[in-house]
């Protein structure tokens, strides 16, 4: 699991315990919908959680939130789902990170939540909306309600890399490089990775032939 990842789903665990009120009304809608306009403030909201949670993961970047689930940031299952599906981002093997979708008996998609963990036997959710609060759940990996998997943009899915930019190496700046036996300018430009012509040029040397033991060459990038 990446860092990434991690940070996600700690912000979802923070929630835990927390309950609805009156008409099924949370701020998870609430906030959302002020950004988000197709967001019902009054809807079941095991959806808007998940949304809700990608949102604050991405500092509250409408654009970048929208873009890990491949469409809308949605209070509607069945839509969140077809957006993993349209982007080829669904499957039915579970991910830390992914949502997991369920269906009612009729296979109609109607309930959501994420993956935490997962083992052989079973997988580990995160929800809301589950008995009216958010909550922890567990389920056989083999429960037949269980519709499949959307993979954010964020997470690996199964037998996949994650979709995640490398950080940049860090920036060389300056050292002293004290010079050997046996050294020479050319020697020691390759192993740093640069030129006798700035090594001349960076520490004033007259004769590019002419360096001894112990002298301190200044390497610059």
């Amino acid at each position: 699991m990446t860092m990434l990842v991690a940070d996600y789903l700690n912000i979802l665990k923070r929630e835990i315990g927390v309950k609805e009120g009156a008409n099924n009304k949370v701020k998870y809608s609430d906030e959302l919908h002020v950004v988000e306009p197709r967001i019902d403030k009054n809807a079941p909201w095991c959806q808007a959680f998940l949304s809700w949670g990608k949102w604050i993961f991405f500092g509250k970047d409408l654009k970048k939130a929208r873009a890990s689930v491949y469409g809308y940031l949605e209070d509607f299952t069945q839509n969140a789902a077809g957006q993993y599906k349209n982007a080829k981002r669904w499957g039915e093997e579970p991910a830390v990170g992914a949502d997991v979708f369920f269906k009612d008996v009729n296979g109609n998609i109607n309930h959501v939540g994420c993956v935490l963990s997962y083992d052989e036997s079973n997988i580990y959710t995160i929800e809301g909306n589950s008995n009216n609060m958010v909550r922890t759940r567990v389920y056989p990996r083999t429960y037949p309600s269980i519709a499949g998997y959307g993979y954010p943009s964020f997470i690996s899915p199964p037998g996949k890399k994650a979709n995640v930019k490398k950080p940049a190496p860090a920036k060389k700046e300056s050292f002293y490089y004290k010079v050997k036996k046996g050294d020479t300018l050319t020697s020691i430009a390759k192993e740093n990775k640069t030129t006798v012509k700035k090594l001349v040029s960076d520490n004033g040397i007259k004769n590019k032939n002419l360096i001894f033991v112990g002298q301190k060459i200044l390497i610059t990038y």
